[in-house]
């Protein structure tokens, strides 16, 4: 049997889903539909508007 040494190396990508209104979604700049790849800042920025919803939120694997 044949011996294999596997190694993995990044970041686990981690989709959080909410329910929100269109309204919200334009009140915070965000484009219905559309991915947006964000930084720390704009992450905890989201975060802190949507404080409300993270009992609808649910987790998926994300990523490429």
């Amino acid at each position: 049997m044949a011996h294999y040494d596997v190694y993995g190396l990044g970041n686990a990508l981690v989709d959080t889903e909410y329910h929100v209104s269109d309204a919200l979604l334009e009140a915070l700049g965000v484009e219905k539909g559309m991915m947006t790849l964000v930084d720390a800042d704009r992450q905890a920025e989201l975060l802190g508007h949507l404080e409300g919803h993270l009992v609808k939120a649910s987790h998926a694997s994300g990523g490429s």
